[in-house]
């Protein structure tokens, strides 16, 4: 998975969430992020001055953000040769980006399915005031309530989450709930048709212009 160093994860909410999820059957990225995502490119700390504006913003053209997210097996076997050709990095560099929302548009790349994850809260949220589907906190120790760690842990634990690992109804409803969709942006772009999917590089990264994106 990915998270940033200020993200807190409720490690036995998110072990009952992915325990439907299989692990081979096709990759998988379960992201806490909106769902279906952002647009592709286009850094949150930045809006208005990115050096790239993606001008497609339907669900094809959009994925999660990295805050956190997770991999199932068959994703992260899948990706990882991409990682070992530089293409996170690659990527960054191209759209002016920092590696989360970099991550985003490899996995958009590749076609992962997105599953969105129940239960994300940031620092403008209240711990008291968090449901009992929570599984992540992004923003730990920040303004304007400077939650810690420690005490973020301490509040969670005296939640139950909402569904049962031993009642078996419970675990059908959370598959059901389980919703996933694949973003089929990328096999319409120039840079597909002349390179394909990045499944099938195996000595390079062709890295993806920005203009790729637009579905040009």
């Amino acid at each position: 998975g990915y998270q940033d160093d200020d993200t807190y994860i409720r490690h036995d909410a998110l072990q009952i969430f992915l325990s439907t999820v299989s692990p081979t059957d096709h990759g998988v990225v379960a992201s806490t992020d909106t769902s279906p995502g952002h647009r592709l490119g286009i850094p949150g700390y930045d809006m208005g001055a990115s050096p790239y504006q993606c001008r497609r913003k339907d669900s094809d053209f959009m994925y999660p953000w990295g805050q956190p997210l997770f991999y199932n097996f068959a994703a992260l076997n899948t990706i990882s040769h991409g990682f070992r050709l530089g293409g996170l990095v690659k990527q960054c560099l191209e759209f002016g980006i920092m590696d989360d929302v970099g991550n985003a548009l490899m996995h958009w790349m590749y076609q992962f399915p997105r599953l969105w994850v129940r239960g994300t809260i940031n620092q403008y949220t209240k711990i008291f005031a968090v449901r009992k589907d929570f599984i992540s906190y992004h923003g730990v120790g920040r303004f304007p309530f400077n939650y810690t760690m420690g005490r973020i842990h301490r509040h969670m634990t005296k939640r139950p989450y909402y569904v049962n690992p031993n009642n078996t109804e419970d675990l059908k409803a959370l598959k059901d709930s389980q919703k996933f969709d694949q973003p089929m942006g990328y096999s319409n772009t120039s840079h597909y048709r002349q390179y394909g999917m990045p499944q099938s590089w195996t000595d390079a990264w062709h890295t993806m212009p920005t203009i790729a994106c637009q579905g040009l």
